[in-house]
């Protein structure tokens, strides 16, 4: 699957849980979203004056709750395509959420929270697809 292809068909299907996705589908989708939030990054500092910027801008802001349904589905899709149950993608919402809540954990537990969010991801998205008869491709 092309990066364009993979974004269409993430955007297409924003909201669809069920079905496989494979890992160039998930993989240029997850690339997509960076890029598109390191370009809203640029723009909130092209807009904002230099003493107000913040990573958390306007535009950064309005493009992570834009991104966030698709970018579930499609983690979710993965996670159905190696026959694993869509509770595994709590492992990344799990951290950032917590870091929302928590804005007073210092830099180093932020991080290290999000770092092992982030690897049990990876792992779990590297992975190869199983059959078709995995019992979460059509859940």
């Amino acid at each position: 699957m092309t990066f364009c292809a993979a974004v269409k068909s993430c955007l297409r299907n924003y909201a669809v849980f069920t079905g496989p996705a494979s890992r160039s589908e998930y993989w240029y989708f997850i690339l997509f979203n960076i890029l598109v939030r390191v370009f809203t990054t640029i723009i909130d500092q092209i807009i904002l004056p230099p003493p107000t910027f913040t990573l958390i801008g306007p535009m950064r802001v309005l493009s992570g709750v834009l991104l966030a349904v698709p970018v579930a589905a499609v983690q979710v899709r993965r996670l159905n395509a190696i026959g694993e149950s869509w509770v595994w993608g709590l492992l990344l919402a799990g951290p950032l959420s917590v870091n929302l809540a928590l804005t007073a954990m210092n830099g180093l537990a932020q991080t290290l929270t999000i770092a092992a969010g982030l690897v049990a991801t990876v792992v779990l998205a590297v992975v190869s697809s199983q059959p078709n008869e995995s019992p979460y491709h059509g859940r």
